[in-house]
């Protein structure tokens, strides 16, 4: 009974904490204006967190937002840094 009991808490525990922590994965593919090429080593920032990720090789990424986010913050040395919402979309 008692193991039964401990079992039931656990799992209730873990769903409670699946539940508060929820994310998304976003993926998307940088490119540059002129030639539409991929950049590669953009950093991806989701505003008002540390979270954050670098294009690859073709300029494309995906990255674990947490649930609230509304914006991500694209940055390269050289470029001006631009926002863009993050919408219901996961892929931009």
């Amino acid at each position: 009974m008692k193991k039964l009991l401990l079992f039931s808490l656990l799992l209730l525990s873990m769903v409670i904490q699946d539940a508060i922590a929820q994310t998304k994965t976003i993926t998307g593919k940088v490119t540059e204006a002129g030639n539409n090429q991929g950049m590669p080593g953009v950093t991806v920032l989701v505003k008002g967190t540390q979270v954050a990720t670098a294009t690859g090789a073709d300029g494309s990424y995906s990255l674990s937002v947490p649930a609230g986010s509304t914006t991500l913050v694209y940055s390269f040395v050289g470029y001006k840094t631009a926002e863009r919402a993050i919408g219901s979309n996961t892929t931009y």
